[in-house]
């Protein structure tokens, strides 16, 4: 097994993230989303990772070419567990605690 590092952030910047989009044909409307990203420990994008989003919202995705995982069922206050596995790669750290 190889070392895979998991990112969760604010559009790739820190917890806690929110994501400005049109939604309900209202413009610039603030929607918390989770963004997460998967690498291995030298920065190369993981695709096909398996990541899981469980707490206040729930929701599977495999991560993209780039490594990337966008989950755009939050809530804002919520609080979500954010994992990914692959079988090619342990991940470090093994989860994150995302308070939104």
């Amino acid at each position: 097994m190889f070392l895979g590092l998991l990112s969760i952030g604010m559009l790739a910047l820190s917890a806690g993230p929110w994501l400005m989009q049109a939604s309900a044909g209202v413009a610039n409307t603030v929607v918390p989303v989770i963004y997460v990203r998967t690498v291995t420990s030298g920065g190369v994008p993981i695709a096909g990772a398996a990541v899981s989003l469980t707490g206040d919202a729930k929701g599977f995705e495999l991560s993209d070419a780039a490594g990337n995982v966008l989950f755009n069922n939050t809530l804002a206050g919520g609080t979500y567990l954010v994992a990914a596995t692959s079988q090619l790669y342990d991940f470090t750290p093994e989860n994150y605690e995302v308070l939104n």
